[in-house]
């Protein structure tokens, strides 16, 4: 028997499409990680920057001292945007691959991890559509982020 014609691609098999679906929700979880952990660093070299700003209990006398950890703090600011900025988009990424993959296997939506299939769940557990993720997702709120990846 011939493989159905598909461009010279091979089509996966279920047991295949189930193996990329764990897969794609580990490494959804895995930069969900990262996520939480930018986020984590930045706010505590932002707090260490703020003690060593008012290190005496008030404000330096001098502009410089005051020049250049506003420039370390600014600096920190870009590079974590940039860094949570390409999380989401392999976030967003894994998360239609999922949807994908779930589509493929022919899922109930109500037994679907992707919170598109599952808008039911997502909608009583996290609140409405029109929440901030949902949001994001669609790229209303953060117009910067919107397309990177």
């Amino acid at each position: 028997m011939k493989p159905p014609e598909t461009g010279g691609k091979r089509q996966l098999g279920d047991t295949e499409l189930w193996a990329q679906l764990s897969n794609a929700n580990t490494l959804r979880s895995s930069e969900d990680q990262v996520l939480w952990s930018i986020s984590g660093i930045f706010w505590a070299a932002n707090a260490i920057l703020l003690v060593t700003l008012f290190q005496n209990g008030k404000l330096p006398d001098s502009h410089l001292p005051r020049l250049v950890i506003s420039a370390v703090g600014a600096t920190l600011s870009l590079t974590q945007y940039f860094l949570q900025g390409r999380t989401l988009g392999h976030i967003k990424r894994y998360e239609e691959l999922i949807k994908r993959i779930e589509l493929k296997l022919n899922f109930d939506d109500k037994y679907a991890v992707s919170a598109d299939l599952n808008a039911e769940d997502v909608d009583q557990y996290l609140g409405k559509r029109g929440n901030v993720w949902h949001k994001f997702k669609t790229g209303t709120p953060f117009p910067l982020l919107r397309g990177r990846g």
